[in-house]
């Protein structure tokens, strides 16, 4: 493999598709310029200054995080769909150069869900402490434990991290056999275990269970480019000990997941019912059969008290 490297800005691809997406960002509140030291505009310059001293507020003169990501979303896609000249575009928008190319004859693969873990963007040797399995990317930090934690404590394992699924690791030996997922722990307020009927209250009870499943053992916010088409792939055709570790890994994830989805409705169904007979949050009782039998008798005692007058001709 050669490698060769440009020496000049205009020479690199990645510099010309830059530029001229920043084109587009000249109209954007907060534009800093090509080089914020040297091009800055004016305006740019006096507002930072004057949001440091506290002299004006930042809406209106510059995004917020969320509106800013917004913003570069639609940038992006006019860029996509802005015809462009040259010997690579001829002519072409990038959304159209992108589709009329792709090689339909001879699809690329494309890794699924049977060999997901094996592109983990982090992958490593780590050691099951007494703490679970703790490791830092950047400046945050990652704790991972629960009951399939508690029987490697003291041994070392490989570490699948998934990006898209923080919540959850997948672990195995370190020949990459004997799967199993693993729990993130979060952190949760200290004033948590007083609220044992709120959120918080629930959270802590579920961190501790967490903790409680790793001691059993010894005692014991990308931007994903998506096509503007339907792009075609090879099928994967993957070794049966790695399907199985995927499979796994899936199907724990699925678990956990459905087992989360099944949790908020109940929690959105109990706070709407209480919403409606204006009852207090700090009443509301997820899952609970006494509460949900209370709380439907007493809407379908309103419901019949709401229909008794049109019933006797409107009138009481």
């Amino acid at each position: 493999m050669k490698f060769i490297h440009a020496k000049k800005a205009r020479s690199k691809p990645a510099e010309l598709v830059g530029g001229l997406l920043q084109n587009l960002m000249e109209r954007v509140p907060g534009y800093c310029g090509r080089d914020e030291r040297r091009d800055c505009p004016d305006d740019t310059r006096r507002n930072k200054l004057a949001v440091e001293a506290r002299r004006i507020e930042p809406h209106g003169v510059f995004l917020s995080f969320d509106a800013w990501q917004d913003e570069l979303d639609k940038l992006i896609e006019i860029y996509n769909q802005t015809m462009q000249q040259g010997t690579i575009l001829a002519g072409n928008s990038p959304d159209r150069a992108f589709e009329s190319r792709w090689p339909h004859d001879d699809p690329p693969a494309k890794f699924d869900a049977s060999c997901w873990h094996l592109l983990a963007h982090y992958v490593s040797e780590r050691t099951v402490g007494v703490d679970g399995i703790a490791f830092k990317i950047g400046g945050a930090s990652y704790i991972y434990r629960d009951e399939n934690s508690s029987a490697l404590r003291g041994q070392k394992i490989l570490a699948w991290l998934d990006p898209e699924c923080p919540e959850l690791l997948g672990v195995t030996d370190l020949n990459g056999r004997n799967p199993r997922l693993v729990q993130r722990s979060n952190d949760v307020d200290f004033l948590a275990a007083l609220d044992r009927d709120g959120d918080a209250g629930r959270n802590y009870q579920t961190e501790l269970a967490k903790a409680a499943g790793h001691n059993s053992y010894p005692r014991a916010r990308y931007n994903v480019i998506k096509a503007a088409f339907e792009p075609t792939f090879r099928k994967n055709l993957v070794a049966p000990s790695t399907a199985h570790v995927a499979e796994t890994f899936q199907a724990g994830r699925e678990q956990i997941q459905q087992t989360k989805r099944v949790r908020t409705n109940l929690v959105s169904t109990a706070a709407k019912r209480a919403r409606k007979l204006g009852l207090s949050a700090a009443l509301v009782r997820p899952g609970d059969p006494l509460f949900d039998e209370g709380t439907e008798m007493m809407l379908r005692a309103e419901r019949s008290q709401e229909d008794a007058p049109a019933k006797n001709g409107g009138s009481l």
